[in-house]
């Protein structure tokens, strides 16, 4: 089926090439090279070999639709709406040689994909044994308490989920190392309750009644509904997690978990949207006219090229590498890689004699776009790495989804399946994400609740042996 998915999207992507082409005359000069990117990408879904894995791949599978959208759907958009430098770079040499390095970028990960599927084998269906699912909770528990007692001690806590709050929920600061290391068991609440949730229902549920699986459909709910920030890719991430776990799980209900995980992405990501631009997440009639001029038009293709790392973005990237050439450094990379790691940061103030504030590529992409827009993969390997290394950290990216999925299937109990998933999902977004980004999701989100399912494991392991 889903090879069948990856012939139909290169034969859409060729059709949008050929329409693209009978058009080219309405394109600006600047912006001719955008002709090159469904034509390559729509020739690599047909003769390349990515359609062999994107079957045994979930992550490639999401990896692939969003590369869709930025090589396919934003130049058709951009034709259609007569907009290509929609974050005002200035184009003409700054848009066209990013459409070079959009290209460049393309060839070296389609050549690196196909050097890599050389060397892979093709997994086998994965088959999700009962014996995934024998794993202890008691640490589990631990966890759990430890959170609400988190929240008992510092009810500002709860401040940051944005659900409760609609007016900076991504800036409740955190003081103190104590309450740092509380917080991450407070934000692991919702998924240890759906692990112990999962191991009860899968081994003493019998019956295919839906209403006994109401509780775990419920949690799944409170952890798609409960994120830690009213950032749309936490949602979606967190959604496509569980919902692949259920499928796995539960197969027999598949149907349900789609119509669930699809519904709740829908409704959340419209709510956090609204709530992000407008303060609020209710519409009214004059917040929904604001909301078609976001996302029609001249806003669209802005929302492209901002979240999926567009030509306009990549050429803003270029401009202010011009003017903020005398400040980049080796602080800049080192703070881009640890900026969001807590820890990590908080050293680099001693070991490297870092200033957070100032010495990170994001400060200066900002400073000139006056907003919080994220810099392009793609630019910072241009600014740390030169032109001919400029993909390294996409190609790096993809490498790593590659081998996160790995170690997901190669696991042999859910929990850890479940904690390689997430993190291979999330580094499947990396063409919308820059080093901090996902450097942080690894250090901040992964690796604690990581820690926390391998103690649960050694913990009883341990017990059983005394």
């Amino acid at each position: 089926m889903k090879n069948k998915f990856t012939i139909l999207l290169s034969f859409v992507s060729f059709f949008i090439f050929c329409f693209i082409l009978a058009n080219w005359k309405k394109i600006p000069d600047d912006s001719l090279l955008l002709l090159f990117l469904p034509f390559i990408y729509s020739s690599y879904l047909f003769f390349g070999n990515l359609k062999r894995y994107i079957a045994h791949y979930f992550s490639l599978l999401i990896y692939t639709c969003l590369a869709f959208i930025r090589y396919v759907i934003t130049p058709l958009f951009m034709l259609v709406f007569n907009t290509y430098d929609v974050l005002n770079s200035g184009g003409g040499e700054y848009l066209f040689n990013s459409y070079l390095l959009m290209i460049y970028e393309l060839l070296f990960s389609i050549v690196v994909l196909e050097i890599l599927f050389s060397k892979l084998k093709t997994p086998n269906e994965t088959v999700w044994t009962l014996d995934f699912y024998k794993y202890p909770t008691l640490f589990l528990k631990v966890s759990i308490i430890i959170g609400f007692f988190g929240i008992f001690i510092n009810p500002s806590f709860i401040e940051r989920l944005y659900f409760f709050n609609t007016e900076t929920p991504d800036f409740i600061p955190i003081s103190g190392w104590y309450n740092g290391v509380l917080f991450y068991f407070v934000k692991f609440i919702q998924i240890m309750l759906f692990f112990i949730i999962l191991k009860h229902t899968k081994l003493n549920l019998k019956s295919n009644n839906l209403l006994k699986y109401l509780p775990l459909f419920f949690i799944i709910i409170l952890n798609i509904a409960f994120v830690w920030s009213a950032n749309r890719a936490s949602i979606v991430v967190t959604a496509l997690s569980l919902g692949y776990v259920m499928i796995k799980s539960f197969p027999q209900k598949t149907k349900t978990t789609v119509v669930t995980v699809v519904f709740l992405i829908i409704i959340l990501t419209l709510s956090s949207t609204t709530l992000r631009k407008y303060n609020t997440t209710s519409i009214s009639i004059a917040k929904s006219l604001g909301f078609k001029n976001d996302f029609w038009g001249e806003g669209l293709v802005l929302q492209l090229d901002a979240y999926l790392s567009g030509p306009s973005s990549i050429a803003v990237g270029l401009k202010v590498h011009d003017l903020y050439q005398d400040k980049w450094s080796i602080k800049t990379l080192i703070n881009d890689l640890i900026i969001n790691t807590n820890i990590l940061s908080q050293l680099s103030y001693k070991v490297f004699d870092t200033n957070l504030s100032q010495d990170r590529t994001s400060v200066y992409y900002n400073n000139y776009l006056m907003g919080s827009y994220i810099p392009p993969l793609i630019f910072q390997g241009y600014i740390f790495l030169g032109e001919i290394f400029s993909p390294a950290f996409t190609v790096f990216s993809i490498l790593l989804m590659f081998y996160f999925e790995n170690k997901s299937k190669s696991s042999n109990d859910a929990t850890i399946k479940y904690a390689w998933l997430y993190i291979s999902i999330r580094f499947a977004f990396a063409l919308g994400y820059s080093i901090g980004i996902l450097s942080g999701m690894f250090f901040t989100y992964f690796l604690p609740m990581y820690i926390i399912l391998k103690i649960n494991i050694k913990a009883q392991r341990k017990k059983v042996k005394l």
